[in-house]
């Protein structure tokens, strides 16, 4: 199941965390993410074309993907994929 939902251009994402060895509790966040709109205006992430059912028919939407990135706000288990 996919779901679809919107976020503001200024939410802050995270990357999954590297396995790194460390004393204490394990990291939960890596690092800073890109925010949504730093990810609309660069070039070297192509737009993908996909397809989705809204308004009674079937339309084409242009979107960047970014997988494995985490967003607070959901929790810490969820991984997300950005599109």
């Amino acid at each position: 199941m996919t779901l679809i939902g919107r976020i503001t251009k200024d939410t802050k994402l995270n990357y999954e965390p590297e396995d790194i060895k460390t004393k204490g509790r394990k990291m939960v966040y890596g690092k800073d993410a890109p925010r949504p709109d730093q990810i609309r205006a660069r070039e070297k992430i192509p737009y993908q074309t996909v397809k989705g059912w809204t308004a009674g028919k079937v339309h084409d939407f242009k979107v960047k993907i970014i997988k494995d990135l985490k967003w607070r706000s959901t929790g810490k288990k969820i991984p997300k994929r950005w599109q």
